[in-house]
């Protein structure tokens, strides 16, 4: 087990590693220039890919048991020798993995193309003739047409320059196009593709080797192949710069670059990263200081790598750095500033001199992984499996949110999720089940990771459609081993409103309402309910509809469900008296739809009071799945009459088959309590 730490702003954690080497194939003394990762087999595993500067390449198939073997006819005879980097994209469109190495001589430079069939066997295609000598490549579709395009950075007798090769699409490329911009150092050794100007368009950054000063040199594409220097460029960054990657270090949402350095100090044993913030326009600034700078080795030591990826789960960048003539291989975690910080213990060691490095997941945990190559005898690949994993855990497996009334608006809670790992946690969905799993909500901490030792609050509602007790059950599920799911159980009460519901039957009327300038009158009680509901109770009716100082005394609220006349509406003077005397109905109640689909609910609201209700407002209120317009202005609703909308509703394509969602439609009049009526939306399977 090899350990290595994070030492940043934010509290530190520990990711360990277990190593394992595999031998690579080759003549005598091997020595690695290139590493690619990919599916070559089409199996669903991590298979790699290694040139050799002896002028081979050897495919790594890994098995079920996570061993690795040579593929079928691996390794592969190149036409030439020479090392330079390795790419693994589909250059002929087939769907399959294909690989391109990059042969580079001093006189002249080829990429190899070799084109996968897709079981892990490869098929050459004629290779590509560089117009220059030493240099290195990238794959990128800088002309627009879908098609990946070989742009070589290369050293000529006139100098360094960009070389753009279209592709042709079946896995061979067009005549050079030389690009008549000098680049700003000796030789190119690193060049890179990003969209570094927001314009959609690929540009290029290319580092230089050979330099007492960092060179970096920043080309704009404009989107048919051509390139041309950006404004500010170029940059000096580092020292001897021999690799570049780009990257968001920052979380900005813009491309930065990161390229290797020596110490501040000049000592050529001890390395660093220099970094370029992007500004979103094509032009870059130095980053914060303060990168981790290597212990001094026993010899001068220089970095042949540094590939990106999240190796702690936060949702930030981090690289890996072997560096040649010392043994081990440094990760360096982002702080989300733009520096890559580590720690004098968390060296990864291994074999003598690395040559190239790359990060992905070897094993198919969802964890990166870390390669790197080593040029003993044979030739090696390291390969650090992380194994680091993230916990969850959540403050309380209950959450009760109180009472709520009836169309008021959602009541809120929190539930804390933390993770108690050492890798970040990854909350991958949130759902809600049970019998009234469509009146609460959960929503939060799944649009980014919750890092090793933090935590995020879920937030949760509560919206009654109906009194009574209510429960549900949210289900939390996560990428951590052991847990994929995590259930938090729900309950809330919801309480009528003032002025009660609809009552039983109550055959007395209120008195009649007094004429102008006295009160109104008061009500009758309320007689006995037909059927199952009780009478009505309560003294009398409503105000009277004359223009009186104050209405009648107010009626009792209605008793059961089943009379056959109206119960009092509860009221003193004003506006709870009148929003009681509105009726909600909607159709159709229930429905099934399929994902994608929307539904025309009817709506009709009807006063039943005895005097015109203004500034009504009608409001679809819709969880997850669903989609609905805004609220609607019904305004004035005379007495005895119905105002009647069409409301749309969508299912939306986020709809679990079989699930059912619920609508709420919410009446209201102007200083009134609201009413509500929903609908149920079965998703079809």
């Amino acid at each position: 087990m090899l350990a290595g730490a994070l030492f940043a702003p934010a509290p530190a954690h520990a990711i360990t590693f277990t190593s394992s080497a595999v031998p690579v194939a080759g003549d005598g003394f091997g020595w690695p220039s290139g590493l690619g990762v990919g599916d070559f087999d089409e199996d669903g595993r991590a298979d790699v890919a290694v040139a050799l500067q002896s002028g081979e390449l050897s495919i790594l198939l890994r098995d079920p048991s996570g061993q690795y073997g040579h593929g079928p006819g691996s390794p592969h005879r190149l036409d030439e020798h020479g090392g330079g980097p390795l790419e693994v994209a589909d250059v002929n469109g087939d769907g399959h993995a294909d690989v391109l190495a990059y042969q580079s001589q001093p006189s002249s430079s080829t990429v190899a193309v070799l084109l996968g069939d897709g079981d892990g066997a490869f098929t050459p295609a004629p290779a590509v003739t560089a117009p220059g000598a030493y240099g290195t490549m990238a794959l990128g579709d800088v002309d627009g047409d879908g098609k990946l395009d070989l742009v070589l950075a290369v050293e000529t007798g006139l100098g360094s320059r960009l070389a753009v090769m279209r592709g042709v699409g079946d896995g061979t490329f067009g005549a050079p196009a030389s690009v008549d911009v000098a680049l700003d150092g000796a030789v190119p050794s690193a060049v890179a593709l990003a969209d570094f100007d927001g314009d959609g368009k690929l540009d290029a950054a290319v580092a230089h080797a050979l330099v007492t000063v960092g060179v970096v040199t920043v080309l704009r594409g404009d989107g048919t192949g051509g390139f041309a220097r950006a404004a500010g460029s170029p940059y000096a960054a580092g020292s001897g710069s021999l690799v570049l990657s780009a990257g968001d270090l920052d979380g900005d949402g813009r491309v930065d670059l990161v390229v290797s350095a020596r110490s501040a100090s000049g000592d050529n044993r001890s390395v660093t990263v220099a970094v370029l913030l992007g500004d979103g326009d094509g032009t870059f600034r130095a980053g914060p200081p303060g990168s981790f700078v290597t212990p001094p080795a026993l010899n001068p030591v220089s970095v042949f790598a540094l590939p990106l990826g999240d190796l702690d789960g936060d949702g930030r960048l981090d690289a890996a750095m072997p560096l040649g003539e010392t043994a081990g291989v440094w990760p360096l975690f982002g702080d989300g500033a733009g520096r890559l910080l580590s720690d004098a213990g968390a060296l990864l060691p291994g074999a003598w001199s690395y040559n190239a490095g790359a990060i992905a997941d070897l094993d198919g945990d969802g964890r990166l992984d870390i390669l790197a190559t080593s040029p003993l005898s044979p030739a090696r690949v390291l390969m650090y499996v992380n194994d680091a994993e993230p916990a969850i855990a959540v403050s309380s497996s209950a959450a009760e949110l109180g009472s709520r009334q009836v169309g008021d608006p959602p009541a809120g809670a929190t539930v804390t999720v933390s993770n108690p790992g050492d890798h970040g946690l990854r909350l991958t969905g949130l759902a809600i089940s049970g019998p009234d799993a469509a009146d609460f909500g959960a929503t939060g901490c799944t649009d980014r990771p919750i890092p090793a030792g933090q935590s995020c609050d879920l937030a949760l509602s509560f919206a009654p459609p109906a009194p009574g007790a209510r429960s549900a059950t949210l289900t939390i599920a996560s990428d951590a081993p052991g847990a994929r799911e995590t259930t938090v159980a729900l309950s809330g009460t919801g309480t009528e409103p003032p002025g009660g519901g609809d009552g039983g039957g109550g055959s007395g009327g209120g008195g009649s309402g007094g004429g102008d300038g006295s009160d109104g009158g008061s009500g009758g009680g309320g007689g006995a309910g037909d059927g199952s509901g009780g009478g009505g109770g309560g003294s009398g009716g409503g105000g009277g509809a004359g223009g009186g100082r104050s209405g009648g005394s107010g009626g009792g609220s209605g008793g059961g469900s089943g009379g056959s006349g109206g119960g009092g509406a509860g009221g003193g003077s004003g506006s709870i008296g009148r929003a009681a005397a509105l009726r909600l109905t909607v159709r159709p109640a229930r429905a099934a739809l399929a994902p994608g689909r929307r539904l025309r609910l009817t709506v009709a609201v009807r006063n039943r009071g005895r005097a015109a209700v203004r500034g009504v407002s009608l409001c679809p209120r819709v969880g997850r799945a669903l989609a609905a317009g805004r609220c609607v202005k019904l305004g004035r609703i005379g007495a005895g009459r119905t105002a009647r909308r069409a409301i749309a509703v969508k299912l939306t394509r986020r709809a679990r088959p079989g699930r059912r969602y619920v609508v709420r439609l919410v009446a209201r009049a102007a200083g009134s309590r609201a009413i509500a009526a929903r609908v149920v939306v079965t998703a079809r399977r």
